[in-house]
């Protein structure tokens, strides 16, 4: 068979060569290098992300309507034409003020929808909770309508977003999905399904149950998360793709989880339990500001819970790390005296240990503030301010007398007695725009007698008196 080229037929192409071996150990080293940068930052920025996704929950704060608005346009319409105000479609809206107010919604009787449950019902009784799923999701889909905004008109229509309006007997399909989706173990899902229910149906009747549903799988994901759980028990990697654990971040999602039961009861009998484990969960990760913040939360909004006095002492303790040095804001001392005091008034009857500790604390904590000031004396010591600094080393054996800074204090107060005393004019940064400066204004102490011009010393004419 003769291998010329026929005239009208192109040259066969020649076989492309495969990748060089360094081209492919190039990419596969690209590859481990996103997937290792994935991980790092899955670690380092899951505080980011955590309160990133609590701001943007919106089953715990939904965003504002179009009826509340009373714009049901989509934004590119309100962008292009802002003057122009949609009618309210709804005038009776429980959701607008002026309306009929609110009430419950009404149950309609529905023959199909009820025999529909019926019988996924019996399919979970039958064990068939994938069959059962999956008859509630068709439930759902079938009592839901998609609404599209009737003034979208032109480019507006096609960035128009479709609302969709469901009715009671998807409620009852949602929160059923929801649990079967527990029972399958497939928590990721369970729980998001919860959340769409308490979104879509604020109120609902079944808020005890979704917070008792879902104060458990915080639980078993907290569990999991731990490093010192038993073995059986930890996250392992196929059941991250079967849906029991998140694949990324397994605390942070718990965390998240347990922000959903207090904020969908906060009432309820597991709100303090849910923002005590936030918080032992940030003390653990040493954010202790983070903590400190919801162990006093907890204080504030549940002053009768069992878990207070925990709280007050975890909370004491947390402002005290949280401490950075005396170049640093005191504000976390001055939280924990405050706090220290509260406690000791609220439970005159708690135990001599933790009696003991609170004062060791207390003294701690003027032990800090004794240090801070005597920073604060040696500072105007080295920039020459006798007389501040003698101010500030006097206060410390005065306010602190049992204070190791007290003695040192007291030494450097003999060598400040020894400095030599210097006029300090007024920074130039006091005077008020407008008025004479009380240093350049008539030069010397013509330009300081100026000053006694007006009440409080400061001349407000505007006029430069001179010498």
């Amino acid at each position: 068979m003769s291998t010329e080229t026929h005239p009208h037929h192109p040259p066969r192409p020649e076989p492309r060569p495969s990748a060089p071996r360094s081209r492919r150990r190039r990419k596969a080293a690209r590859i481990a290098l996103v997937l290792i940068g994935g991980v790092a930052c899955s670690s380092g920025c899951a505080e980011v992300g955590r309160r990133w996704g609590i701001a943007k929950d919106r089953s715990i704060a939904a965003p504002v309507t179009a009826e509340e608005m009373g714009d049901n346009r989509p934004w590119l319409a309100r962008f292009l034409r802002p003057q122009v105000k949609a009618s309210n479609p709804n005038p009776d809206s429980t959701l607008i003020l002026g309306s009929n107010g609110w009430s419950l919604p009404v149950q309609t009787p529905n023959p199909e929808a009820e025999a529909a449950l019926k019988a996924a019902g019996q399919l979970v009784e039958k064990g068939d909770l994938a069959g059962a799923e999956a008859a509630y999701a068709a439930i759902l889909k079938k009592h839901q309508t998609k609404i599209t905004d009737p003034d979208a008109v032109g480019v507006a229509a096609l960035f128009a977003k479709k609302r969709i309006k469901r009715d009671w007997w998807a409620q009852e399909a949602q929160f059923q999905m929801a649990r079967v989706q527990q029972m399958r173990g497939n928590l990721v899902k369970a729980n998001d399904s919860y959340e769409v229910l308490m979104r879509d149906w604020p109120g609902t009747r079944h808020t005890d149950e979704v917070v008792q549903a879902e104060y458990e799988i915080a639980q078993t994901w907290l569990i999991a998360a731990d490093p010192d759980a038993p073995a059986e028990k930890q996250a392992k990697l196929a059941d991250r793709f079967k849906g029991k654990y998140p694949l990324l971040d397994l605390k942070g999602n718990a965390l998240a989880v347990l922000e959903h039961v207090r904020h969908h009861d906060s009432t309820g009998p597991l709100a303090d339990k849910a923002v005590l484990q936030i918080a032992d969960a940030h003390y653990a990760d040493e954010s202790y500001e983070e903590a400190a913040i919801h162990y006093d939360q907890l204080v504030t909004n549940h002053p009768k819970s069992p878990l207070v006095q925990h709280a007050q002492i975890a909370s004491i303790d947390s402002k005290i790390k949280s401490y950075m040095g005396p170049d640093y804001d005191s504000d976390g001392l001055e939280q924990a005296r405050e706090t220290i005091k509260q406690t000791m008034t609220m439970f005159p009857e708690r135990a001599v240990s933790h009696s003991d500790n609170l004062y060791r604390t207390l003294d701690l904590i003027n032990d800090q503030d004794a240090e801070r000031t005597y920073k604060i004396a040696e500072h105007y010591q080295w920039t020459g301010k006798a007389t501040a600094a003698e101010f500030y080393f006097s206060e410390i054996p005065a306010r602190w007398p049992k204070s190791p800074w007290a003695k040192l204090a007291k030494v450097q107060l003999e060598k400040v007695a020894k400095m030599p005393r210097k006029e300090t004019l007024p920074s130039r940064i006091m005077s008020l725009p407008g008025s004479t400066d009380p240093i350049t204004g008539g030069g010397g102490a013509a330009g300081l007698g100026a000053m006694g011009g007006s009440p409080g010393g400061m001349n407000f004419g505007g006029a430069n008196p001179g010498p």
